[in-house]
């Protein structure tokens, strides 16, 4: 079954975002789960990330079936979404992968109220 998988590319432009790619096809391939094939492509706020459309070009050469969202928050969104629907028709519940950078990490763990408290007042 299908995997909505959130690759949130907040990925700085020092990476090698091919390789990247390459290895998440690879590991769904050879995984004995769901696979990830749709990807959810957005940047984080950091000013070092890339343009998600440059990485959402690459990951259609890779194979993935790809969709744009202007930030994390919205990719989340997008991503349950996506797996609401799917779990009505699959026999597994499928899963939300947000990855790319701790940038988008920590941008998601925000979206779902997990970040930690950094104040002072605790």
């Amino acid at each position: 079954p299908q995997l909505p998988g959130v690759v949130g590319r907040g990925t700085s432009r020092d990476k090698d975002i091919p390789v990247i790619l390459a290895e998440l096809r690879c590991w769904t391939a050879g995984y004995s789960g769901p696979s990830v094939e749709r990807l959810i492509v957005t940047s984080s706020n950091h000013p070092r990330s890339v343009d998600p459309t440059a990485i959402a070009q690459q990951a259609v050469a890779t194979g993935f079936t790809v969709e744009l969202r202007e930030d994390v928050r919205s990719a989340l969104t997008r991503a349950a979404t996506a797996a609401r629907l799917l779990a009505r028709s699959s026999e597994t519940d499928p899963i939300v992968l947000a990855t790319g950078s701790l940038f988008v990490v920590a941008e998601a763990r925000e979206a779902y109220g997990l970040a930690p408290d950094l104040s002072e007042e605790h």
